[in-house]
């Protein structure tokens, strides 16, 4: 169980998790205040919960850190690629789609916005979007935005 801590010296919270084995500080720049210790609690039950079922990716969490660069972890994200099936490897590179990619981006972002903005992009997400992607909604990409754009946005 990983948890939300703070840097003595700075006062600056950052998180501490265990991922394969090993554990895990990735540091912010945000202040020791009830509200950024909610973010990050709700963040780090986010990565905890994908750590479980086995989709989390360091490297997108936390571009800039050392340890997505770590030979540990960028091993085991290729051999997850390298050793599935032939015909299953082509399709591990292939675009998500539409909802598995806005669920994804939302949650990934969602700390770092007021509930309210979130409630809203939730909304445009569902009502706007998901309607233009078509009734197959989990089959599709981004070419329904695409259209929503050229409807949304012409003249």
């Amino acid at each position: 169980m990983g948890s939300v801590r703070v840097l003595a010296g700075r006062g600056t919270l950052f998180l501490d998790f265990r991922y394969e084995g090993e554990r895990c500080r990735e540091y912010t720049a945000l202040a020791d205040t009830p509200a950024n210790r909610k973010r990050l609690q709700k963040a780090l039950q986010a990565i905890e919960l994908e750590i479980a079922t086995g989709t989390f990716d360091y490297e997108q969490r936390f571009p800039g850190s050392r340890r997505a660069a770590h030979p540990v972890a960028a091993a085991a994200a290729s051999a997850t690629v390298s050793n599935a099936a032939p015909e299953v490897a082509p399709l591990a590179a292939a675009t998500p789609a539409f909802r598995t990619f806005a669920n994804d981006w939302l949650t990934n972002h969602s700390v770092e916005w007021r509930r309210s903005h979130v409630r809203v992009l939730r909304s445009t997400i569902d009502g706007h979007l998901e309607e233009e992607t078509g009734p197959n909604r989990h089959e599709q990409t981004g070419a329904g935005i695409g259209r929503f754009e050229k409807t949304a946005f012409s003249g």
